[in-house]
């Protein structure tokens, strides 16, 4: 490879990882393991960062820290589909917001009818988290409430389906 093909390309790789940061809020640092920082995951608080870090040795992932837990990553040693997993991490982080953002609430006690309501916390949070997904660059713009759903408990994503419907009354997501 001549020095100019090695300085573009360089140079392309920077360009990715600035896109990665700006948009996905991902950054990766050094240290004992690598570690995978995401920010930009929840829509009430934007610069909260989510990690993993792991290290690779004799062919073999190991998870030396994930915040918050997620569970083990068998996965990525079963398949050695390293950037599937990231994605994977970032998916599981995002339903671990909407799990945070699903609080209790109690029934409705009014039977007025609806007269263009303005929504209520957990549905405009829920809304700003659609929101940041389906606007981030790349992004699929059509996924299953089954994905963003994945890793609740049945109440939870109970709660999420309700909300979603709620969403789509105001026009704001097609079901």
């Amino acid at each position: 490879m001549d020095t100019n093909q090695g300085i573009r390309q360089k140079e392309h790789i920077q360009d990715a990882i600035s896109w990665y940061n700006k948009f996905l809020g991902f950054r990766v640092e050094g240290g004992h393991g690598v570690k995978f920082i995401f920010n930009n995951i929840n829509s009430q608080n934007p610069n909260k960062e989510y990690s993993f870090t792991l290290r690779h040795a004799d062919d073999n992932y190991t998870l030396l820290d994930c915040d918050p837990y997620l569970g083990d990553i068998q996965e990525l040693n079963q398949t050695n589909d390293f950037f599937k997993f990231v994605r994977i991490m970032r998916e599981k982080f995002q339903a671990t917001t909407l799990k945070e953002i699903l609080v209790e609430t109690g029934p409705i006690q009014t039977q007025h009818p609806l007269v263009d309501l303005p929504m209520d916390k957990v549905t405009d949070a829920i809304r700003m988290h659609l929101k940041i997904h389906f606007d981030t660059p790349g992004a699929p713009q059509i996924k299953s409430l089954d994905q963003f759903a994945f890793g609740l408990t049945r109440k939870k994503t109970t709660q999420l389906f309700y909300q979603t419907c709620v969403l789509a009354t105001h026009d704001l997501v097609k079901v």
